[in-house]
C-alpha cells in the first residue's frame, strides 16, 4: 500500500509549485513568449496548491481502499527511530550536525525568497542560482561543486530545454494559431473548452507520457 500511495501522492503534489515539474516551467514560460504576461512562485502556489491537497487526499484515499482491509485500516501507522535507522546511514535522531543546520536555514531562505517574489521581484531562477552557489561555496557549502555537478541529469535538462523551445516555435510560427483555427467563430463557452481541454489532456497523457512533452503541445494552442 505504501509503496503504491508515496508516489501517487508525490506525481499529483507536484502541481502545488512551480518549480514541481519541468512542464510547469515550459507552461510560464510559453506563456511569456506568446502574452508578455508571467506567473510568479507565489501566485502558482495560490492556485495549485488546493488542487494537489485535493486530489492527494483523494488519491490517498482510494489507494488506501483498494490495497488495504476495514481492519488494516483501522490500526494506527507507527514508525520508531530505531526502525528508520536501520535504512539510513545517518543518523535519524540527536542535534542536527553543523552542514545539516546551514542546509536547513539555506533552505528555508531559498524558499522564503520564492514566496516572497512579488516584494523584491528576483525570479524563481535567479533565486535557486544562487541558492545553488552557496550550498557549493567553500566556506558555507555543504557539498563541493564537482559532486553537485555529476549528479545533475544533464539529459533531462537538454529534454526540457528542447521540448520548451518547441511550444515557443508552435506560438511564434502560427501553428499553435492554425491548430485552433477551426474553431466556431463565436467562441465557445468556457465550460465547453475547459472540458474539451481535459479530456485532450487524458488522452493525450496516455500517448505522451512525458508531462513536458505534453505541456509543450497543448499549451501554445490553449493560450492562442
Amino acid at each position: 500500500m505504501l509503496a503504491l500511495l508515496f508516489p501517487t501522492v508525490i506525481l499529483l503534489s507536484a502541481v502545488a509549485t512551480l518549480i514541481g515539474a519541468g512542464a510547469h516551467l515550459i507552461t510560464v514560460s510559453v506563456l511569456f513568449e506568446a502574452t508578455g504576461q508571467s506567473i510568479g512562485f507565489t501566485e502558482w502556489l495560490l492556485l495549485g496548491l488546493p488542487l494537489a491537497l485535493v486530489c492527494s487526499r483523494l488519491a490517498a484515499e482510494i489507494v488506501l481502499l483498494l490495497t488495504t482491509r476495514r481492519a488494516d485500516r483501522r490500526e494506527p501507522v507507527a514508525v520508531t527511530p530505531a526502525q528508520l535507522q536501520e535504512y539510513a546511514e545517518t543518523p535519524v535522531s540527536g542535534p542536527l550536525s553543523p552542514v545539516e543546520t546551514r542546509c536547513l536555514a539555506l533552505l528555508a531562505t531559498v524558499v522564503a525568497l520564492w514566496c516572497s517574489e512579488p516584494l523584491h521581484g528576483l525570479s524563481p531562477a535567479i533565486v535557486a542560482l544562487i541558492g545553488a552557489v552557496v550550498a557549493a561555496s567553500p566556506v558555507l557549502g555543504l557539498v563541493r561543486l564537482k559532486d553537485a555537478l555529476a549528479t545533475v541529469p544533464w539529459s533531462l535538462l537538454l529534454f526540457m530545454a528542447a521540448t520548451m523551445a518547441m511550444g515557443v516555435a508552435l506560438v511564434d510560427s502560427g501553428a499553435a494559431a492554425w491548430l485552433v483555427s477551426g474553431l466556431p467563430a463565436g467562441g465557445t463557452a468556457g465550460w465547453m473548452f475547459l472540458a474539451g481541454v481535459v479530456l485532450v489532456s487524458t488522452a493525450a497523457h496516455l500517448i505522451l507520457q512525458s508531462r513536458s512533452a505534453r505541456s509543450s503541445v497543448l499549451v501554445p494552442v490553449v493560450v492562442v
